[in-house]
């Protein structure tokens, strides 16, 4: 009897050891399985510097994360540029209606918020008769990205700890990537600012060119202009020169001519206001002797 006893007490332990060694095997593949997920989950094979809106950021995300947890619905909140959260992707989009309602009611009574500063997953409405809700926050360290609203499709009891965990993973790669998507986004922006700068000063550098050799141009018109009034001034004066030598070698020789004649000849200069007379004419008026005595 004791025997038979103590061989029952032993198969009893053995079925529990068995069971206990099945259910760590099962542990630990679920483990390695967690693991390679969460290896998967913790990068987007998405070249962010190529996106021009974060959608295919959202939609991968919510299909990753329906891959961990089953959903009936989820919808991405982004934070603007105001620091106000809104729905940037609801999947599916039809249940967006339904869920602002249902996330207004979060707000009011401060659970979003909550969410917000816990950084892990949040079940709430478990008393209610419609499906609880699943929040979980997108967040970096430098600041939050955005919230993730579901509807469970399970109870809260179906869900396993690496789930979750693995959920936090997948929400921290999603917000990451928001965050490398924004970043590239300013510096395209920026790189669009800088060569519309560029292209401004290089115009503004041909300009200055055009300008510079405009300047030369008109200088050098001027300074062949001066030249040439230079020249022409000079022919001028010398042309001058000329007229008012031959004018008083006239006037000599138009001197000694009244000198020689046997007239009574006087001239009048109306612009010196000088007057010659020939020597007949002096003699006659008698000043003959002294030309300045005639009157």
């Amino acid at each position: 009897m004791l025997r038979r006893n103590r061989l029952s007490f032993m198969e009893e332990r053995l079925r529990r050891l068995e069971e206990q060694n099945a259910y760590l095997w099962q542990e630990k593949a679920f483990g390695i399985e967690a693991l390679d997920a969460a290896a998967s989950l913790g990068h987007f094979d998405t070249s962010m510097n190529k996106l021009e809106d974060p959608l295919p950021i959202l939609q991968e995300t919510v299909k990753r994360v329906q891959g961990l947890i089953p959903l009936k619905a989820a919808v991405i909140y982004l934070v603007g540029d105001d620091s106000s959260f809104y729905p940037a992707y609801c999947s599916p989009p039809d249940a967006l209606p339904e869920l602002e309602k249902r996330v207004a009611t979060l707000i009011e009574d401060r659970t979003f918020v909550w969410a917000i500063k816990r950084r892990k997953p949040v079940l709430t409405e478990f008393r209610e008769k419609r499906a609880p809700l699943l929040l979980h926050v997108l967040s970096t360290i430098s600041r939050t990205r955005g919230m993730l609203v579901g509807v469970m499709d399970k109870g809260w009891e179906d869900i396993s700890d690496y789930s979750l965990s693995l959920l936090s993973v997948a929400l921290t790669a999603s917000a990451g990537a928001l965050e490398s998507f924004e970043l590239y986004r300013n510096l395209r922006s920026l790189n669009r600012d800088l060569s519309s700068k560029m292209a401004q000063l290089e115009d503004s550098r041909n300009e200055l060119e055009r300008y510079h050799v405009f300047l030369e141009e008109q200088v050098e018109t001027r300074t062949r202009e001066l030249a040439q009034a230079n020249d022409e001034m000079k022919m001028e004066i010398a042309e001058r020169m000329r007229a008012e030598e031959e004018l008083r070698s006239s006037e000599s020789m138009l001197k000694h001519a009244l000198e020689g004649v046997g007239e009574g000849i006087w001239m009048w200069d109306v612009a010196s206001g000088e007057v010659d007379l020939s020597p007949l004419s002096m003699e006659i008026l008698g000043c003959a002797a002294d030309a300045s005595t005639c009157p």
